[in-house]
Parts: C-alpha cells; structure tokens; sequence
C-alpha cells in the first residue's frame, strides 16, 4: 500500500488504469489541509487493477521422488542430500515429470510450487527419511 498526495487544485483519480479503460471517479481521496498548503492524500492498492503471476512467490528444486500419496510427494533435495522437502499437493504444484502414487523412488524431477506449501526437513544421515512402523494394534 503506498500513500499519495496530490498538491494543488487538480484532483487524478488513484483509481485510473488507463490501460484497462478503468476509472472510478468517486476514489479522489480525503481533502486534506497541511500547514496552508491544500492537497489530496490516496491511499493505492497493490493489484488495484489487476495482478500478474510474479506477484505470487513460487520455488523451484530439482532432486528425486522419496515417496508419495494423492496429496503430497516427499522430495530428496538433488543439491543437499542433508534435506528433503514433504510438498502439499495444490493446484498450482508442478511435478516434471507428473507422478502419481505408486510412484517409483528415486525417480528424478523438478517441482515448481508455493513455498507455503512445503516443509523442509534436515535428515544428517542424508538420504531419504525412514518411514516410522505402524505399531501393531494392542
């Protein structure tokens, strides 16, 4: 968010995007009266007329597939066997190539997807993380 101010008799709408043909006249800001000088203050948006896809964070990493299930694939990092990442599957992950449980261990890919959506994890033995037993029922 960014505040403007306007100095002056003239009144731009902050609200103008005249690439998209969009203005909203009634968005003028709050008339403000500093010290004798009379202005405008506006306060503009971010996306106010639209967000493009770099505003949105994504992470790339390159290793192989240690497991996987229909919402998540646990991945070796390819530049730090020391850490796996256990990614969230979501609309906006992508897995070069796709896999899909069963999925092969040690398969190789490239995983584009959201950083909020993902874990990273330390295992100093390095390799793959052990699956913990299921103890049997009592």
């Amino acid at each position: 968010m960014a505040f403007v101010y306007e100095k002056g008799p003239f009144y731009a709408s902050v609200a103008e995007c005249r690439d998209r043909n969009f203005r909203d006249p009634r968005a003028r800001g709050i008339s403000v009266d500093v010290g004798g000088v009379e202005g405008r203050f506006a306060t503009v948006a971010g996306c106010l007329c639209g967000c493009t896809k770099s505003a949105i964070s994504t992470q790339t990493i390159k290793g192989t597939v240690c497991s996987c299930t229909n919402t998540q694939v646990t991945v070796l990092e390819q530049d730090n066997n020391n850490y796996y990442d256990i990614i969230q599957l979501t609309a906006t992950t992508i897995i070069k190539p796709p896999v899909t449980p069963p999925c092969k261990v040690g398969t190789p890919v490239e995983v584009t997807f959201n950083p909020s959506d993902a874990q990273r994890k330390e295992n100093p033995a390095g390799g793959c993380p052990t699956p913990t037993p299921t103890p049997p029922p009592a």
